[in-house]
């Protein structure tokens, strides 16, 4: 589910905006009463005073929150603030930026005002390869500088130490400059795709160079290594083959945080069991993720399926692996993608990956780096929609927290990344978390309940509602909605009712008036019967903590007669036989036409 379309040139005048916030200086502004005098402050150490307005230095061993409420307590001070720093916010001067809708969506303005990335931060992705080439993305692209000889005898632009067929470093890869070509056993990791190229962009493209367009992470290195070929197919065997490559470099001392993987297939569940603790199975595609000891954010799928009931791979790793992200995509308008896979055990999170995208019109798209167009890289950048675009957006996130948080352990990076999220009801029965990647809350550790329901709860203008289904008359039929707290604050859950319709009724709750922890559950099960036909309905009203407070969802039933005629009996007539048989028949060869023209799409 890829569409790629070139884009051309446009330029932006950058302009910058201020902001209050943190850190502080270890000052507070004190504002006296108006018939208060400064030299009522003692003891105290002021930096400087004008009129009401006295500056005063924060006392050793006193934190800011302590000294303001002791300041607080005094009869005679108006007001007390931090002396907050003013930064300017930071906007990148790229010309492409305005069109990166996707940045803005997760907050990234007010993230960079925590972090812009670290150059000894790595995030290895498992591609196509890379353009190493490419101006807006040469920068962040790991040199192994142990494999070059310095030297270019033969002018033409690589060093030698790259094209001499030698293990310079004796690392077990040769010419293994700019990552690896696992295809060929040798050599850098040259994309002539461009998948892997338009995912590196979006990870960490060079910004704020007046060139193309903002990476999330503005300072990082980017490890390729390629086992999808020029038509972005691959195998099994030479993913494995990348893994190895990540683990060797990783083992070496890299500081490898992430690792990217938009790529996936269909497996047989077998191998989600398999044991990592029997050294037999170390060289596995999971028992080397996990032995890897970095975040594999990996994608959902572009199928529109569910991966609850099926082995979709490596997004359902993330079952048995507390290493693995698996990334579900939403669109602008924060709903999930028509193409995005979806699971409420599998899928942890979404993020931006874009939705309807052509030659003329990327507002929905995801813009990044592409293989240049025509030979020149003036237009070296496209657009595409997909899960492939959502992984490297939580890729780059996990970048940046790395940055300015080191020693956190993968587990403790998932466990952030989904719990810091933005909560999106519309997201219930799609995902684990019902939420959708926000990197400024992931780095300002944002604690905040969040309420997650695993059925499909739709979203139209701000309403919500579940549709229970066509019944026929009488027929009675049990709904369990699991509510989960998918935040990192206590949820606490109010007394959950119905409203205006005797066909619903709650017939078991351990949900109302109940506090949940972190990814702590609790059920309500609703049951639908009906006397009469036509369209039934009722709100369930659930009052709880978190943004939503009071959320009403509507709740829909369509109710039918089918009973027939005769004495209470089924009358079904010879011509009603033979419509029948015909239009048995009509299915089976529309089904079988359905699954040719499958086949040749």
């Amino acid at each position: 589910m890829l569409n790629y379309a070139n884009t051309s040139t446009l330029i932006l005048l950058a302009f910058f905006i201020f902001s209050f916030g943190k850190p502080y200086k270890n000052e507070v502004i004190v504002y006296l009463k108006s018939n208060i005098s400064t030299q009522s402050i003692k003891g105290l150490s002021i930096v400087s005073k004008k009129g009401k307005k006295v500056v005063i230095k924060l006392p050793k061993n006193e934190t800011m929150e302590s000294f303001i409420q002791k300041l607080k307590k005094d009869e005679n001070v108006l007001l007390a603030i931090p002396n907050y720093i003013i930064k300017k916010q930071l906007i990148p001067n790229d010309p492409f930026y305005p069109y990166q809708w996707y940045l803005k969506k997760i907050g990234m303005e007010d993230a960079w005002n925590i972090s812009i990335g670290s150059n000894t931060v790595y995030v290895a992705v498992l591609d196509t390869g890379v353009d190493y080439n490419h101006p807006d993305l040469k920068e962040h692209i790991w040199l192994n500088t142990g494999e070059t000889l310095g030297q270019d005898l033969n002018n033409n632009g690589i060093d030698d130490g790259c094209e001499d067929n030698i293990d310079n470093d004796n690392n077990g890869y040769i010419d293994d400059c700019y990552g690896y070509d696992a295809l060929q056993g040798k050599g850098s990791a040259l994309d002539n795709d461009g998948h892997g190229t338009h995912v590196s962009g979006i990870i960490g493209a060079v910004s704020d160079n007046l060139e193309g367009i903002a990476g999330i992470n503005w300072n990082i290195k980017i490890i390729p290594c390629k086992f999808l070929n020029k038509n972005g197919e691959g195998d099994l065997n030479h993913l494995i083959e990348c893994l190895k490559y990540v683990k060797k470099l990783k083992d070496s001392g890299l500081n490898i945080v992430a690792v990217n993987a938009s790529y996936g297939y269909d497996a047989i569940p077998e191998i989600l069991n398999i044991d990592c603790n029997n050294p037999d199975y170390s060289e596995t595609e999971k028992c080397l993720m996990k032995s890897i000891n970095a975040v594999f954010t990996v994608a959902a799928g572009n199928s529109s399926n569910n991966n609850d009931i099926s082995t979709f791979l490596p997004c359902n790793y993330s079952t048995v692996l507390d290493n693995v992200i698996c990334v579900g995509a939403t669109n602008r308008q924060d709903k999930r993608a028509y193409f995005s896979n979806y699971g409420v055990k599998t899928v942890d999170i979404f993020a931006p990956g874009g939705e309807f995208v052509s030659s003329e019109n990327c507002s929905e798209g995801i813009l990044s780096t592409y293989l240049p167009f025509n030979n020149s890289y003036e237009e070296a950048y496209a657009c595409a929609v997909g899960t492939s675009q959502a992984s490297p957006v939580v890729a780059g996130a996990v970048a940046l927290l790395y940055s300015i948080n080191p020693n956190l352990t993968p587990k403790q990076v998932k466990d952030k990344v989904l719990t810091t999220g933005d909560n999106i009801i519309s997201l219930s029965g799609y995902s684990l978390s019902c939420n959708r990647v926000n990197v400024y809350n992931l780095l300002k550790d944002e604690i905040n309940p969040k309420i997650c329901i695993d059925k499909p709860i739709n979203e139209e203008d701000g309403n919500y509602s579940y549709y229970f289904g066509n019944f026929n008359i009488g027929k009675i039929k049990d709904i369990t909605f699991n509510i989960k707290n998918s935040g990192n604050d206590i949820l606490s859950i109010g007394n959950i009712t119905l409203k205006n319709n005797p066909y619903f009724q709650i017939i078991f709750d351990n949900c109302s008036n109940r506090n949940l922890n972190t990814f702590e559950s609790c059920s309500l099960t609703l049951r639908f019967s009906a006397s009469s036909t036509g369209i039934k309905v009722s709100i369930l009203n659930i009052p709880n903590n978190t943004y939503y407070q009071n959320l009403e969802i509507n709740l829909r039933a369509d109710v039918y007669d089918n009973r027939g005629g005769g004495g209470g009996g089924c009358s079904f007539s010879k011509n009603n036989f033979n419509i029948a048989w015909f239009l048995f028949i009509l299915l089976i060869i529309l089904k079988r036409k359905v699954i040719k023209w499958k086949n040749l799409y």
